[in-house]
């Protein structure tokens, strides 16, 4: 009878004590003075308070928004900076270690840690990169591939992995009067080295380079060489009357950023 009553209280312990952590989570657990990490599956926990759930950590996929103000930059200030990352957690723990909390069964907000870390890593990042690569990023990526190679490093760090083809995008800069200045001025320079260099070519092979560098046929390339001619002679920064075509003009950034 009694090993009866002893059976049915381990039968009851264990089934009241059972617990089905989803798959798209992590508990963290506390018992004995000591932490575990309970994954998805069934868990049994210790009864009578000897063990508790001192937070919940997701683990799927997450996209988080990011949103910057007033970041310096070597050529003035990056107003607002609009972004975004994907990415999931890879190791609980050592992302548990890094933010820490005790508030019981709290599901642990990833958002405002990866708004921080973010934005600490793009700071980095800005102050090393040329303005013409910050402003480009739309058109070549280079700057959401400066974020990654950095970002990816430090949440690795930190148990985290970017995900997605593209798990960071930045989706718009806004920049302050000097900065937005000597952006202008960067591109004006890169259209003239580019200019320059075609234009010392002689005007005949010139205007070849730009029928193959522009895909259009002999007689506009010639009217554009002209273009060119202006650009390529002209003294200083000062582009005003100064008439260029916007695929020309394109096409000189293009080749001024690869030289």
């Amino acid at each position: 009878m009694i090993w009866a009553f002893l059976l049915a209280g381990i039968i009851f312990l264990a089934v009241t004590n059972l617990h089905i952590v989803p798959d798209r989570e992590v508990w963290v657990m506390e018992r004995l003075g000591k932490r575990r990490f309970a994954s998805g599956g069934l868990d049994f926990q210790l009864p009578l308070g000897l063990e508790k759930k001192v937070c919940i950590i997701p683990v799927q996929p997450s996209l988080t928004n990011v949103f910057g103000q007033r970041i310096n930059i070597p050529d003035g200030t990056i107003q607002e900076f609009y972004a975004s990352i994907e990415y999931k957690v890879a190791n609980s723990q050592r992302l548990y270690d890094c933010v820490r909390t005790n508030d019981q069964s709290q599901t642990l907000e990833l958002g405002q840690y990866i708004q921080t870390w973010f934005l600490a890593a793009a700071r980095d990042v800005l102050k090393r990169l040329p303005i013409e690569s910050i402003c480009e990023n739309e058109e070549d990526g280079s700057l959401a591939l400066e974020l990654r190679l950095k970002i990816e490093a430090d949440f690795e760090a930190k148990g985290l992995t970017l995900v997605g083809l593209e798990p960071i995008r930045v989706t718009s800069i806004v920049l302050d009067e000097v900065a937005e200045n000597a952006r202008r001025l960067r591109y004006v320079e890169l259209k003239k080295v580019a200019a320059k260099s075609i234009y010392a070519k002689g005007e005949s092979q010139a205007i070849r380079t730009l029928m193959v560098e522009l895909d259009i046929p002999q007689m506009q390339a010639q009217r554009l060489y002209l273009q060119l001619q202006t650009l390529a002679t002209l003294e200083g920064t000062d582009m005003s009357g100064v008439i260029i075509s916007d695929m020309l003009s394109a096409k000189l950034l293009e080749i001024g950023k690869r030289s």
